[in-house]
């Protein structure tokens, strides 16, 4: 899987879903993005993912944010 700034009704395997992108930007020379469920939107933390599905973070609150702090 690949994802794109345009990609919706993502499923990653580890958190129930669906998922989709709210915001991307470059970390460390790579894509990333900021994934909010389709289901709960903001009843749920957000989750910042490679372009791959890789989480790299859960439980986001600030967005960004929190990756870079």
């Amino acid at each position: 899987m690949t994802i794109t700034k345009d990609s919706k009704n993502i499923k990653i395997p580890q958190v129930s879903g669906p998922w989709h992108v709210i915001d991307s930007t470059i970390y460390h020379g790579e894509k990333i993005f900021l994934f909010e469920n389709e289901i709960f939107s903001d009843g749920l933390p957000c989750m910042i993912v490679d372009k791959e599905g890789e989480i790299l973070l859960n439980n986001v609150y600030n967005g960004f944010n929190d990756l870079f702090l």
